[in-house]
């Protein structure tokens, strides 16, 4: 299921916006630094913010050194503003306004050139809209904008700030816009405000309604606000999407997206290593003499099984002994026993490690509604971040609740693997523990 798209506002859109409001657009020579419309009183320059500032590299790694700091260890740092200190609040602020403070700039120098050409002098007026930069709610955008125009400028009168967001969660969808004037200059009053906002408003309802009837080409079009993510030497970073409400499903919002590799396929998540008591050992090896795996002695297959544990190194693939009955794998197998190998073995091993990690996955249970702790457990810890699941990352424990015994084990620190994989990985280890019980708790990180 694809994306609803909003249609792309265009500066003939805007001048549609004027011309209804009472204005006209600025008639200057091409070699005129010019503003770009008259509205009775005021002169006005049109700026559109379209481009993602997360997307330059080295603004990308000005935020990432930035936040860093503040999430060291983890393998995906989250861009919270919130979450800085005064000092450095001012500094992220100071790198993302780049886009918008290159256009505050040019801006002022329009207006003023253009309001010397009129008797008396109108009021000087910038209308910026955000159509692109979605990694700025729409306060941090007017707030960057009225700190550009009253830092670096002088020749501006009013603000005015705009922009139409789109969130969509592919089921529900919200449009919604902002234009909301910004005074500058005290002195000056912009009463054609009032006929603009009207005609502003009209256009978005108008784009609202095209947004059902009329499905809008990609070039002509842009996606809803969505997560922004990166990443710079092995780690992650995020600045989540608006969560979008729903009265669709249980838990007010609709399922979250998946564009992991392992989406919609479970990777391997072990390699099985058939093991034997002594008394079904003899019963195998008197069947399969010659197989490796069983070595010439009991003793033998038991180091060799832990030399094989103890090379094994991958974490996402544990090495999970197996223990193999023999009256059971005859039970299991359908073909006589003169046709009988060794592969049947491990295959019988493999479906009984199957049959067990599916049983503790779909006995797991949530963490916050669990009444009654048992005494041994694996525990997983799921960090959710934003609106994709290939941000989430997760931690594995064996925790101990046995008196006089109590200890958490650490097994598996944040991997960058979503729930339903962590869940199956975590059921792995429970197998390989022999642990009948997997507990899990999920904690949104924004």
């Amino acid at each position: 299921m694809e994306h609803i798209r909003v249609k792309n506002i265009s500066e003939s859109d805007f001048e549609t916006i004027i011309k209804k409001a009472g204005g006209s657009r600025v008639v200057a020579d091409e070699s005129m630094v010019s503003a770009d419309f008259i509205l009775n009183e005021a002169v006005i320059e049109l700026k559109f913010i379209q481009e993602e500032g997360f997307e330059v590299s080295t603004r990308q790694a000005k935020i990432a050194n930035l936040f860093r700091q503040y999430q060291p260890r983890i393998p995906v740092v989250t861009i919270k503003p919130e979450i800085l200190d005064e000092a450095d609040s001012r500094t992220y602020y100071n790198i993302i306004a780049g886009p918008i403070k290159t256009h505050v700039k040019k801006a002022d120098k329009q207006l003023d050139k253009t309001a010397q050409r009129y008797e008396p002098k109108p009021v000087r007026v910038l209308v910026i809209v955000n159509l692109g930069y979605t990694a700025l709610s729409p306060d941090e955008f007017k707030a960057i904008c009225f700190k550009c125009v009253r830092n670096d400028t002088t020749k501006i009168d009013w603000l005015v700030c705009g922009g139409v967001y789109l969130h969509s969660d592919k089921f529900d969808s919200y449009l919604f816009s902002r234009f909301e004037p910004v005074p500058i200059n005290l002195k000056c009053l912009f009463p054609s405000f009032d006929p603009l906002f009207k005609a502003w408003d009209k256009f978005v309802e108008d784009l609202a309604t095209s947004l059902i009837l009329e499905p809008n080409p990609e070039g002509q079009s842009r996606l809803p606000v969505l997560d922004i993510a990166f990443d710079i030497d092995g780690v992650r970073y995020v600045k989540a999407a608006p969560v979008v409400p729903s009265s669709m499903w249980p838990f007010g919002h609709g399922p979250r997206e998946n564009t992991s590799q392992h989406a919609n396929k479970c990777p391997p998540l072990s390699t099985t290593y058939a093991t034997f008591s002594e008394e079904n050992w003899q019963h195998f090896h008197k069947m399969f003499p010659h197989a490796p795996t069983l070595a010439s002695t009991h003793q033998d297959h038991l180091k060799l099984c832990l030399q094989k544990e103890t090379e094994h190194q991958d974490k996402l693939k544990p090495f999970v002994p197996v223990r193999v009955d023999f009256e059971e794998f005859k039970k299991w197998i359908s073909k006589p026993e003169c046709d009988w190998v060794f592969m049947d073995v491990a295959k019988f091993a493999n479906e009984l490690f199957i049959s067990r990690i599916k049983a503790t996955f779909n006995a797991a249970i949530d963490g916050k509604e669990m009444k009654v702790v048992p005494l041994e457990y694996v525990y997983l810890v799921v960090r959710e971040v934003g609106q994709d699941k290939i941000n989430d990352y997760c931690s594995i424990y064996y925790v101990s609740e046995t008196p006089g015994f109590k200890h958490k084990e650490l097994i598996l620190e944040n991997e960058k693997i979503f729930f339903e994989y962590g869940l199956a990985l975590a059921a792995t280890y429970a197998a390989k523990r022999n642990v009948g019980f997997l507990i899990y708790t999920k904690n949104n990180c924004g």
